[in-house]
């Protein structure tokens, strides 16, 4: 399901940049759509959607509390451009099955605003995103757009403007937080491929505990999200998890907060792919597995 705010309506991000993108879509509990303009807050440069008022003029939905006007004009060529098509970029066909969920496509725009010109970084999100297709049937239908929504949101702390704490999976779940993703969206990104041994050695346990639901860190979305991040390697291309260990360990050095963890984190990380290849041929075979192994944590 979308993330939600507490009052049932489903609502997409803001995220820096400096043009308007599409229209976002806005889903209420009865299932009415309705498209959301965005423009660029003028005060902190990011792109929010715009709350309707009754009156003129209409006010910034601005998560950091700009609340600064944009004028009915300004709204309306800001709306024009929003609705080109050809703003929309398009998804890879491995997620295209996928695709047609709204929070799909808002989770890889978003990506896209903030790392996609970050190079190999992009193109690990994009096999990231991929692999999480390929393994959506180990987790329930109605998780498997958070899934790979989670998976293209994984590395956005990457992105510099979103950096609090220089820890990528806090800095992403941060801001996706402050940016009303609902859950388990930030959860899962914060928690992704054992983040939680990392933060510990680096001091920043006591952050993580902002996401603390158990299904964050093992579960069907959490093991596969897992899977899909350490069975992708730093180029997008497939690869083993043993090589994948190896080439973590080498890239960040064996005095680094991964390798000083990497004897906890790695047989987390192993039995989370086990249990997600588990399930994978369980629904294949039409295996129904336990209801605790079945849990989701959608609303």
């Amino acid at each position: 399901m979308r993330p939600a705010r507490a009052d049932g309506r489903q609502v997409s991000d803001p995220a820096p940049g400096s043009s308007a993108g599409p229209p976002r879509v806005v889903t209420s509990r009865e299932g009415h759509r309705e498209p959301v303009p965005r423009a660029t807050c003028p005060k902190c440069q990011r792109l929010v959607a715009v709350r309707r008022s009754s009156e003129d003029p209409v006010q910034f939905d601005c998560p950091h509390a700009c609340h600064l006007a944009l004028s009915a004009t300004a709204l309306s060529s800001a709306w024009t451009s929003m609705a080109a098509p050809e703003h929309r970029a398009p998804l890879p066909d491995a997620v295209r099955d996928l695709g047609s969920e709204t929070l799909v496509i808002d989770a890889r725009e978003l990506a896209h605003r903030l790392i996609g010109g970050l190079g190999r970084r992009w193109s690990h999100t994009e096999g990231v995103a991929r692999r999480a297709a390929s393994v959506a049937a180990s987790v329930p239908d109605a998780d498997r757009s958070v899934l790979v929504a989670a998976a293209w949101l994984h590395d956005i702390g990457y992105a510099e403007p979103l950096k609090r704490c220089a820890f990528h999976p806090l800095d992403g779940a941060f801001y996706l937080q402050a940016a009303d993703w609902g859950a388990p969206v930030p959860g899962l990104v914060a928690h992704h491929s054992g983040a939680r041994f990392v933060a510990a050695v680096r001091g920043l346990g006591h952050l993580m505990r902002h996401f603390d639901a158990l299904a964050y860190t093992v579960g069907p979305l959490a093991d596969a999200l897992a899977y899909a991040d350490q069975t992708t390697g730093p180029d997008g291309r497939p690869m083993a998890v043993e090589d994948r260990f190896t080439d973590m360990l080498t890239r960040h050095g064996p005095h680094s907060p991964q390798a000083q963890v990497h004897t906890a984190r790695a047989p987390a990380i192993r039995a989370a792919v086990r249990r997600t290849e588990q399930r994978l041929r369980d629904a294949r075979t039409g295996t129904h597995p336990s209801g605790h192994e079945w849990s989701t944590v959608s609303p």
